[in-house]
């Protein structure tokens, strides 16, 4: 990617990174990964919610006077859920859902609803299929990652952490949790 912009290490101002949601060892891979980076060239890194680079990806004629909706696929059979409203501010820090609890979650009125999650939620929303609109915006995009880093960036530090966001606990535990010896 430095390739193809034609820029090297010493011309970076920052890493972004997304710090999750998402699967425990991608994000802590990306993570370690944008730390050593910026480590070793002196530079911040970033972290930017997986939220809001998929929602900083939908068109602002479609945010309008609509609250968007991130879902994003905990590969659980449940979604991280994050609501936004129409300019595309956080309403809410995000969360868990199950698939049943996303509609009492949803206000009435019109909806968009966009990330890896939108598959998962076009049969629980069906009663709500006229006043939703499900969108194809799936993964964070690197080029908005880009961006929103760089707009942190410009408004000064301190900076939004490169640490992982985590919205459900470990499902394993240590041996001594689980009443096991070594």
């Amino acid at each position: 990617v430095m390739r193809a912009a034609g820029i090297a290490y010493p011309d970076l101002g920052a890493v972004a990174v997304t710090r999750g949601p998402g699967a425990f060892t991608g994000l802590r891979i990306g993570l370690a990964a944008a730390r050593g980076l910026a480590l070793a060239a002196g530079i911040p890194a970033i972290g930017i919610s997986a939220f809001d680079a998929i929602a900083e990806a939908v068109p602002v004629a479609v945010r309008q006077e609509r609250t968007l909706a991130i879902a994003i696929d905990s590969k659980r059979g449940d979604v991280y859920l994050r609501r936004y409203d129409a300019a595309a501010r956080p309403l809410d820090d995000g969360g868990v859902k199950a698939l049943n609890d996303v509609v009492a979650t949803l206000p009435p009125g019109q909806i968009a609803i966009a990330g890896d999650g939108v598959a998962m939620l076009r049969e629980v929303l069906s009663s709500r299929a006229r006043e939703t609109r499900f969108l194809d915006a799936g993964a964070p995009d690197a080029a908005i990652v880009a961006r929103l880093g760089a707009a942190a960036l410009a408004a000064g530090g301190p900076y939004p952490p490169p640490e992982p966001l985590y919205l459900r606990a470990p499902e394993a535990t240590p041996l001594a949790l689980q009443g096991k010896k070594r």
